[in-house]
């Protein structure tokens, strides 16, 4: 896959919550989190049917893996980043 300069990689993030939104109650500050790697939306045809890894709203070009750090698989930057 061509990657542009700049591009950011890394599909295994892992972090600490440091702040969370009003809406937020399934973690809180302090927390240890890991993000996995397929991004889904969890309610689209696909994500219904078992297939979250070619969800249809977070992988608009429906190609399997909107994973993160993989170029041309949707907008999203890796976890090798502050």
């Amino acid at each position: 896959m061509p990657l542009d300069v700049g591009t950011v990689l890394g599909h295994e993030n892992m972090g600490i919550v440091e702040e969370v939104g009003a809406g937020v109650n399934r973690v809180k500050v302090g927390d240890r989190v890991s993000v996995p790697f397929n991004i889904s939306c969890g309610s689209c045809r696909n994500c219904d049917a078992g297939w979250s890894c070619a969800c249809l709203r977070a992988n608009p070009s429906g190609r399997p893996t909107a994973g993160y750090g993989y170029p041309m698989m949707g907008p999203y930057w890796g976890g090798q980043a502050e």
